[in-house]
């Protein structure tokens, strides 16, 4: 690579950088995020044409709020990990784990118990039908608000 090359990259590379900052940064200052997060959703058709169920929705989102986002969930998650915020025992939102997991260790630690001779009593609640139930219009808040 020549030197006349690697100069002209690293302009490009910072012009780059202070396009990106501007970008983010003033919506932040205004306090808007319209901008970032604006959303356009097309319908997709997968299968035959006459078949309604075939429409799918693909939502566009503006790239420069996608690329913000996920410099500060990196941020988020990589000091959330330094500073150990988050017990073990947490399965929801948590990288590599998942409802199946929780039902996994709350069984292994049941199961212990049992093998222990210990008495057992345990009530596992699902909640998903309760959410499902919930009236979708009464959680949705206007970001205009």
């Amino acid at each position: 690579m020549t030197a006349a090359f690697a100069l002209m990259m690293s302009q490009v590379l910072m012009t780059w950088a202070e396009k990106s900052k501007e970008i983010c940064q003033d919506p932040l200052e205004l306090g808007t995020r319209k901008g970032l997060k604006l959303l356009h959703s097309l319908p997709f058709k997968k299968g035959k044409k006459e078949d309604p169920g075939n429409n799918r929705p693909v939502s566009l989102t503006a790239i420069p709020g996608k690329v913000m986002e996920r410099l500060i969930l990196a941020i988020i998650s990589k000091h959330v990990e330094e500073k150990k915020a988050i017990r073990s025992s947490q399965h929801r939102f948590t990288k590599g784990k998942a409802c199946l997991t929780n039902l996994i260790a709350f069984y292994d630690g049941m199961t212990g118990w049992i093998d222990e001779g210990r008495a057992v009593d345990a009530v596992y609640l699902d909640f998903s039908k309760a959410f499902d139930a919930v009236s979708h219009s009464i959680l949705i808040v206007d970001e205009g608000e």
